[in-house]
């Protein structure tokens, strides 16, 4: 094999070299933007969910104002999370293509100093010395290019387990805060049912007391008329008849009041149930 060919195998090999580092950037091009459509949309789902989260939690006007607060924060800083690991990655995609370009112009430059080599001997000791160089290059390209993906590989797994660990924590800290409020109102509402049930004792206690009062002084005005009925003057019997009378109309008209009360109360229960 002569110089000619020699050379025309190495551009060959150098073309091909080319051609294939040229698809690889399509690939990663493709795979970055495949990595930066995802974590929008992880993203678009994570706001969405805060959002159908935010609407159905019935929560008061200062807890709201909060939640909104911390869900902002959030946000601008998963928006900063993801903004940062796109920049790191396309200044490494950067730096990886500036590296390859200088090996490819480096190789193209020995090529270049070896085509015009008069002497056999000393064209064929460049051109395998080159292709070894070359080779042994490629090697460690490629090497350190797997390390690399692996680097990258690794820091995606990274950064999709640390947002899964922020919503699972986010969820688990929501559903904490919906318990102790559901909690802190059946603790309301529990203490207000029993005190209405303790106010309405004590009505009810109170006006049986007023009714046993009024009975008893009804009673005593009766026997007290049956056992002087005949021994007392007109004007004591007109006086006994007037506050007979009086007391009479009182407990009617405590009864008339208390009859709806105690409707009402009936109809509220009945409501109630």
């Amino acid at each position: 094999m002569d110089t000619t060919e020699l050379v025309q195998e190495y551009k060959d090999i150098d073309e091909a070299k080319k051609q294939k580092d040229k698809e690889d950037r399509r690939l990663i091009r493709r795979t970055l933007r495949e990595i930066e459509r995802q974590k929008q949309k992880d993203l678009r789902e994570k706001l969405e969910y805060r959002e159908t989260v935010r609407r159905i939690t019935a929560v008061s006007q200062q807890e709201q104002q909060k939640a909104q607060m911390r869900e902002e924060e959030e946000k601008k800083e998963d928006l900063r999370f993801l903004k940062e690991s796109l920049r790191l990655e396309k200044e490494s995609e950067a730096r990886r293509l500036a590296e390859r370009q200088r090996h490819v112009e480096a190789h193209q430059s020995r090529a270049d100093r070896i085509a015009p080599t008069t002497r056999v001997d000393k064209a064929e000791a460049a051109t395998r010395s080159a292709i070894a160089r070359y080779t042994k290059e490629q090697a460690e390209l490629e090497k350190k290019e797997l390390e690399q993906r692996q680097r990258k590989k690794q820091a995606a797994e990274d950064n999709t387990e640390y947002l899964k660990r922020q919503v699972q924590e986010r969820q688990d800290r929501k559903k904490a805060e919906a318990e102790e409020r559901r909690k802190i109102q059946q603790e309301q509402e529990e203490d207000a049912k029993a005190y209405k049930i303790e106010t309405e004792a004590k009505e009810r206690n109170k006006r049986l007391e007023n009714m046993k009062q009024q009975n008893l002084l009804l009673q005593q005005i009766e026997e007290h008329k049956r056992r002087t009925d005949m021994s007392v003057s007109p004007t004591e019997i007109k006086l006994n008849r007037a506050l007979l009378e009086q007391v009479k109309e009182f407990k009617s008209n405590h009864l008339s009041r208390a009859l709806p009360r105690r409707c009402q109360k009936d109809d509220s229960d009945s409501d109630d149930n």
